[in-house]
Parts: C-alpha cells; structure tokens; sequence
C-alpha cells in the first residue's frame, strides 16, 4: 500500500495562522507581565507600609520624655 501525501493547508492560511498565535501569546504575555507588575507594586506598598509602621513605634518609643 502506497503511503498517501497528507494535503497541507496553503501557505498564505498557514502564516495567517502564525501571525494570529503570535499577537495571541502577545496580549497574553502583556497581561500577564501587567497583573505580575500590579502585584508587584502592591508587594512594595506593604512592604514600605510595614516598615513606616515599625520605625514610627520605635520614634514613638524612643523619643524624649513627655
């Protein structure tokens, strides 16, 4: 038995294809670095909260006599 040709997509359907994957995994790469970014900032704020609330209570606790 004669091994037949698998008919093949034509090459201009075949790019769109690759150009519509490669916007695709774009917008979502770029939202997903957006959400990890936002998650970021949002990291940094309460680290910098943290850290005013800790050195305020050492001011509070170590500053002149009342």
């Amino acid at each position: 038995m004669e091994q037949q040709e698998r008919p093949r997509a034509p090459l201009s359907l075949r790019l769109l294809g690759i150009v519509v994957l490669a916007l695709l995994a774009w917008l979502l790469l770029g939202s997903a670095m957006s959400a990890a970014r936002t998650v970021l900032a949002i990291a940094g704020y309460l680290v910098v909260a943290f850290i005013a609330y800790t050195v305020g209570k050492w001011v509070g606790r170590h500053g002149p006599p009342a």
